[in-house]
């Protein structure tokens, strides 16, 4: 008998993919761009394709492309947006591998008039690590994403911020996930592409570490549940998260792991292995979507029945 295995419609494991990732800052942003597999990669913003000239780097991990924009080249403010005082600006940006469109990422800008509007639009997981786990102000936030087949799995590429103010690249490893451990609204088939966010926070000089949530969706926008707390396997495929510490602030030390789940305000011990690779670079190894972050164990509570390993912090604040 002759079988002939004919792959799924739409279904490419070696498509062309990007890491897209932006950082904020006082005058505008700078969006970074990770290509693979592209043969001639085109970028637009607004619809209006980007000359070579307008931005930097190869697309390569160790150059990636860096489009810097600033405030004084909007011109769609929105005044009094989100709230009086503020004025917001979007940019949608589509990435090409000629004329195939292989991804979208929007960055909304947003001019705040004041601290105060500024603190209400803060996200649950932001307050929660300025005011309770880390107790500071987030001093520069990266957001990055990508797409992946579940069965698959990928690598996040980005350059963040770390404690020191020094740029550092980081890779998120996200094992083959087998569909048993998704739950969505709407059914998943290992043809489905999912995208997964991540926004990594690094806040003031005192503070112990970054901070990062991640997050999943299919590429309709659905929310969707990685190894959910209503049916938890410690057996769930394990995803490698970078954290850095601050290592001016603390040379050495036990950390502890902290759980803030369902946006609660209290956080509680929770322990997930954490691989320790020297410098300050800390890599999570965890079977759930969360926000994380570590807390230092007091030398005096080390001591006793502690076994010297690194815990590590987690932070639900979806």
């Amino acid at each position: 008998m002759e079988v002939n295995l004919e792959p799924a419609a739409g279904f490419d494991p070696f498509k062309a993919s990007v890491d897209v990732s932006h950082k904020n800052h006082a005058t505008g942003f700078d969006l970074q761009v990770i290509q693979t597999n592209t043969k001639s990669f085109v970028m637009t913003v607004n619809g209006q394709p980007l000359a070579i000239s307008e931005y930097t780097g190869n697309g390569t991990t160790e150059k990636p492309f860096v489009y810097a924009w600033q405030t004084q080249m909007a011109t769609d403010w929105q005044d009094d947006s989100p709230r009086v005082g503020d004025k917001t600006t979007e940019l949608k940006f589509n990435f090409y591998d000629g004329m195939t469109l292989i991804d979208e990422y929007t960055v909304t800008y947003i001019d705040y008039g004041s601290e105060e509007s500024k603190e209400q639009d803060k996200p649950v997981t932001q307050k929660a690590f300025e005011g309770g786990l880390y107790n500071s102000k987030a001093a520069s936030i990266t957001r990055g994403k990508t797409t992946f087949y579940p069965l698959k799995g990928t690598s996040l590429n980005m350059r963040i911020t770390a404690p020191d103010q020094s740029e550092k690249d980081i890779t998120i490893e996200i094992p083959p996930i087998p569909l048993e451990y998704l739950s969505s609204d709407q059914r998943i088939r290992s043809t489905d592409a999912l995208r997964i966010e991540t926004s990594y926070y690094t806040f003031g000089s005192d503070a112990i570490a970054t901070g990062v949530q991640l997050k999943l969706f299919l590429m309709n926008g659905e929310s969707v549940l990685f190894n959910s707390s209503s049916s938890r396997k410690t057996n769930a495929p394990v995803i490698g998260l970078p954290i850095l510490v601050n290592t001016k602030a603390y040379q050495s030390g036990t950390f502890k792991a902290m759980v803030c789940e369902n946006e609660a305000s209290e956080f509680e011990e929770t322990n997930l292995p954490v691989i320790d690779h020297g410098d300050g670079y800390l890599e999570i190894q965890t079977h759930h979507l969360s926000g994380f972050g570590v807390e230092v164990v007091p030398e005096s509570a080390g001591s006793g029945d502690d076994d010297g390993n690194c815990f590590i912090g987690v932070l639900l604040g979806m």
